[in-house]
């Protein structure tokens, strides 16, 4: 196999791994997000195998990116050290490495124009798919693939288990669609601007009834820079950018009346999406104030949450809003303090825009990222990795240097002992864990025996309170008591929410230990200061 058949073969793994990852889910097998962290995982295995015998360049990705890996060294010690839940820094870590081992590894081959299309087209492509599959979710014809769960009042969240989700991989998908055409070169097939005609209207018409406006503002903020910066080689975008824009007004007349009103209510004071990012991140605010200077500890901010959300609470409250700070940046200064600010830094002091459309993806991503957490998403993660990656420069020197000393046997061994290490860690302490919850509650909720699916699930390593407080819930359910008592302590080491508190203290009161309970129900409120007491003590 010639060299140009080895780039191609590595090529198509590339672009796989994009689509598959943005494109994976689950609801019985395994968690929602954890399906997308078992398909990148299994993307970059193939992907470093495609890889080996291309090393020419292969220590350039890591000498770039660099400033990320040492800040995720510090991040990681600083876990250790501080963290409450050692066993989510662990995670925490394990994800990122993951992330940042993908983008090493692609770093050399997309530094040339067709490694650069490549990424674009799988980012393009798997939004299309995933905008067509919220279409057709949303006229009601998926049911057997997308449920919808009570409670729950999001009709398209397709393969993102979430409209904002789904908005903003839209929008990156439509800034980078001319890109994928290769509109600005004269020798693209008409069938193929066609195909993405229909792409965009399919992306357009989804991201509008998806009423996301963080989507809405990413996709504006990366037209606007789009425009301001148009050079010779892009002006033929303007053509397709009228097209949007004039089918994009047609949609927002004809259905997009959800997406008006959602942009309306932001002026009228009571809107429920802009008050509960107000609460959070006040919140989040007061976390990172009393943890200045190393952080509450890398992926603790959810359990740490809880009590600071009760003391910034307003008049609208949504407990399960707490996991994330819903900006990532913020989110990085809670969990690693001002130190963890000195890497992205670093980074971005390494950044030049030598690809435009990569740096126009990059803004709709950091837009995005001041209103969801975009980190927490592995496709826009991996995303934007890939596109910052595009426009970083690595001492070109530096890497020649590395390169000199090492086999390319000895690098590939390297790189490859990292994912096999990181890979085995990460199955064992979320993904071995959220599968076995996963089929205990599955179990619970079909009315089953699952007993020994919950004591499954609550030993082992990784991060257990979730499944400590659903056995809780069995048990109780089941009137064991005294058990289900036992499994909220359990819980308690590693949750730390108002629900919780609440199952503490009336599962005490019914046990009869009163004074026990009335210690909880302060807990409760110190979290939940909203809650109605309805506890009857004699």
């Amino acid at each position: 196999m010639t060299v140009e058949s080895r780039k191609t073969v590595s090529h198509l793994c590339l672009a796989a791994a994009i689509i598959l990852s943005a494109l994976a889910w689950s609801f019985s097998f395994i968690s929602f997000h954890d399906a997308k962290m078992v398909a990148l995982w299994l993307g970059l295995v193939v992907f470093w195998l495609s890889c080996r015998r291309i090393l020419t360049g292969l220590t350039g990705g890591f000498v770039a990116w660099l400033p990320a890996w040492a800040g995720l060294v510090v991040a990681g010690i600083g876990g250790i050290v501080w963290a409450r839940v050692p066993w989510l820094s662990l995670e925490a870590f394990l994800r990122s490495a993951a992330l940042l081992l993908f983008a090493s590894l692609a770093y050399e081959g997309t530094r040339s124009t067709r490694g650069r299309r490549v990424v674009f087209s799988a980012i393009v492509f798997s939004a299309a798919v995933a905008a067509v599959l919220a279409l057709a979710q949303g006229a009601g014809c998926l049911h057997s693939l997308f449920p919808v769960f009570a409670h729950y009042d999001q009709p398209m969240y397709s393969v993102f288990g979430n409209e904002g989700l789904l908005g903003g991989y839209l929008a990156l998908g439509l800034v980078l669609l001319p890109a994928a055409l290769g509109v600005e070169t004269r020798r693209t097939p008409r069938w193929i601007l066609v195909l993405g005609l229909v792409a965009a209207v399919a992306m357009v018409t989804a991201l509008v009834l998806s009423s996301s406006r963080a989507g809405h503002l990413a996709l504006f903020a990366g037209v606007v820079v789009m425009l301001a910066t148009a050079s010779r080689q892009i002006r033929r975008c303007k053509i397709l950018l009228a097209v949007f824009s004039l089918i994009t007004v047609v949609i927002v007349v004809l259905w997009g009346g959800g997406s008006t009103e959602k942009w309306a209510a932001i002026f009228s004071g009571d809107d429920v999406g802009t008050q509960v990012r107000w609460w959070i991140w006040r919140a989040s605010i007061a976390m990172a104030l009393e943890h200045p200077v190393g952080g509450v500890g890398l992926g603790n901010f959810a359990y740490w949450a809880p009590q600071y959300m009760g003391g910034a609470a307003v008049a609208y409250h949504n407990a399960a809003a707490t996991y994330h700070a819903h900006f990532d940046l913020l989110e990085l200064v809670c969990e690693t303090g001002a130190l963890g600010l000195l890497f992205p830094g670093w980074l971005l002091s390494r950044y030049r825009i030598r690809c435009n459309y990569a740096f126009f993806g990059a803004v709709v991503l950091a837009i995005f990222s001041c209103l969801y957490p975009t980190w927490a998403s592995v496709p826009h993660a991996l995303a934007a990795l890939l596109l910052v990656g595009m426009n970083l420069g690595g001492r070109s020197e530096n890497s020649v240097r590395v390169q000199s000393r090492l086999s390319g046997r000895a690098i590939w061994s390297f790189v490859g002992g990292m994912i096999l290490i990181c890979a085995l860690l990460h199955t064992a302490v979320a993904l071995r864990p959220s599968f076995l919850l996963r089929r205990a509650e599955d179990a619970h909720l079909a009315g089953e025996d699952a007993e020994s699916a919950y004591r499954a699930a609550t030993t082992g390593l990784g991060f257990r309170g979730e499944a400590h407080e659903s056995f809780g819930i069995y048990l109780l359910e089941r009137g064991n008591r005294a058990g289900a008592l036992q499994e909220f302590f359990s819980a308690r080491k590693e949750l730390d929410t108002g629900r919780l508190y609440k199952l503490l203290s009336t599962t005490s009161a019914a046990l009869g230990y009163h004074d026990l309970a009335r210690d909880f129900e302060k807990e409760e409120l110190l979290r939940w200061p909203w809650v109605e007491k309805n506890i009857d003590y004699p």
